[in-house]
């Protein structure tokens, strides 16, 4: 063989190797990156160690895969049992088709991944076929089932949140708990440690009631609208009024939000606009009779 041969047989070996190398290069950026396969290890991401973050990111793994695959009945199927209640399949398979615009799914990385109590905080960046990428944050909740989808955010219509709020006793009683929570056990010096409480408490209503559902000892409570409210603020010693800006009842578990409004400007200790989660756990679950009862607080805002 010449020398110019044997060049060009080395020129075509270096070839076949750089080739080599980028091609398994692609495909390990691919993989491991943008998460098609994601070993099952808690990393920094994960807020502890225990078996509970390590499950939840166990649930974020095996509902990345359902994405690639495409299989949204899988997807599906990760969501609690009271979504699916008030969300037929079709429905989801619908706004699925919507969102995914005949594209295909190759890859989700994640971002940040947090467990706090019962409720699961994973932020994570869906990639396409098309090279484009498109944040997702993924809501999740601890039950008795396991760790279950709350919502996803940029993949459903905002409609198809409006779930987990049907059953009208259920949340007069979860209500009439928070507020012995609040003030007969103390949890609102979470919020407002050093605040005189004052014995009138203010509820606001879409409709003002002559008397109150809701009964704390050692209180007077009232429910009316913020107009009325106003109206009678300068009569009582009241220094706030309270708003119930949400509650959710998934499979075993409650969770409300309660806002603190103060009335006036420059209160000590109440400067703004506060707010605290309480999550009820249902001991009697999956019995009719619910038996609600307190297990913890959970974000301040």
């Amino acid at each position: 063989m010449n020398s110019k041969a044997r060049h060009l047989t080395v020129l075509g070996i270096v070839v076949i190797v750089i080739l080599f190398f980028v091609f398994w290069g692609v495909i390990f950026i691919r993989f491991t990156y943008y998460g098609r396969i994601i070993k099952n290890i808690v990393s920094d991401k994960v807020s502890g160690k225990d078996r509970e973050a390590k499950l939840l990111l166990s649930q974020a793994n095996a509902l990345t895969k359902a994405f690639i695959k495409n299989k949204p009945q899988e997807i599906y199927a990760f969501f609690n049992s009271s979504f699916q209640e008030k969300t037929p399949w079709d429905s989801f398979y619908n706004a699925y088709q919507n969102w995914l615009l005949n594209r295909k799914v190759i890859g989700v990385r994640f971002t940040y991944i947090k467990r706090i109590g019962r409720i699961g905080h994973v932020s994570s960046m869906i990639r396409f076929n098309d090279n484009r990428e498109r944040y997702c944050y993924q809501s999740w909740i601890l039950t008795n089932k396991g760790w279950r989808l709350v919502w996803l955010t940029n993949f459903l219509p905002h409609s198809f949140l409006d779930y987990g709020e049907t059953k009208s006793y259920d949340i007069q009683a979860i209500k009439q708990l928070a507020l012995e929570e609040l003030f007969e056990r103390g949890k609102i010096k979470l919020l407002t440690r050093d605040l005189k409480l004052p014995k009138t408490i203010f509820i606001k209503s879409e409709k003002s009631r002559h008397t109150s559902y809701y009964k704390v000892p050692g209180y007077t409570v009232k429910e009316l609208t913020l107009e009325a409210i106003k109206n009678q603020v300068y009569k009582t010693d009241a220094l706030y009024y309270l708003e119930f800006a949400a509650l959710r009842i998934i499979d075993d578990i409650a969770s409300i939000y309660i806002d603190i409004v103060p009335l006036y400007r420059g209160i000590p200790n109440l400067m703004r606009r506060r707010g605290l989660q309480l999550f009820f756990v249902n001991k009697a679950y999956p019995k009719k009779e619910p038996e609600w009862i307190f297990e913890e607080a959970g974000a301040i805002w």
